[in-house]
């Protein structure tokens, strides 16, 4: 019963010490919080449009899901101002392109985000296209690309806690050698893709 109390005493002392050089600690410099406050709301923060994980490989994405069973109309894919998304080469002919309206990504009160893309005989795309609550495009951003002639460039994506991770292989012909780039984007709530350097 002794040993117990003196172990008790003991704890005791121990607790009160580190008590009292915990308040002297926060004492000594008072303005440490509201520093380490100031350092973090200097820094502009940008919400972030939250987004589901996905892959847009080849395998799976590219074989597999590229398409659905209806594609859009005349009036949907204007609608939807394809020739905006699709401007590089909508120029060309177009009579063999079938657009697909793939997932709605995100809905909400700044807008909606939808997976769109494009088969053809020679390639596919997708895109990921936001568009505000006025249904008009903001942004856009090529997530999928395969041409099947020679697969010297291809572009496929990944969503992972919201941030798109975008690789572009692009296949030199002549030497075998591959380039791949990898940029990193979010969404912000402007509904713009923006670059995370992080």
């Amino acid at each position: 019963m002794k040993i117990l109390k003196q172990t008790l005493k003991l704890l005791l002392l121990i607790l009160v010490f580190s008590s009292v050089l915990f308040i002297s600690c926060q004492k000594e410099n008072p303005n440490q919080e509201t520093q380490i406050k100031a350092e973090v709301s200097e820094k502009p923060v940008s919400a972030v449009i939250p987004l589901p994980d996905m892959d847009f490989d080849i395998e799976q994405f590219g074989e597999n899901e590229i398409e659905k069973d209806h594609p859009l109309t005349a009036s949907e894919i204007q609608q939807m101002q394809m020739e905006e998304i699709d401007r590089p080469l909508y120029q060309n002919d177009v009579s063999d392109f079938k657009y697909y309206l793939l997932k709605e990504l995100y809905n909400g009160k700044e807008g909606k985000i939808l997976l769109i893309s494009r088969a053809s005989e020679m390639e596919n795309f997708a895109w990921l296209a936001n568009y505000d609550a006025q249904n008009k495009l903001v942004d856009s951003k090529t997530v999928y690309y395969d041409e099947w002639a020679e697969s010297a460039v291809r572009t496929t994506s990944a969503i992972r806690d919201s941030k798109i991770i975008i690789s572009q292989f692009m296949l030199d012909i002549e030497t075998g050698i591959e380039n791949k780039k990898v940029n990193t984007f979010y969404i912000n709530e402007d509904l713009k893709f923006a670059s995370d350097h992080s």
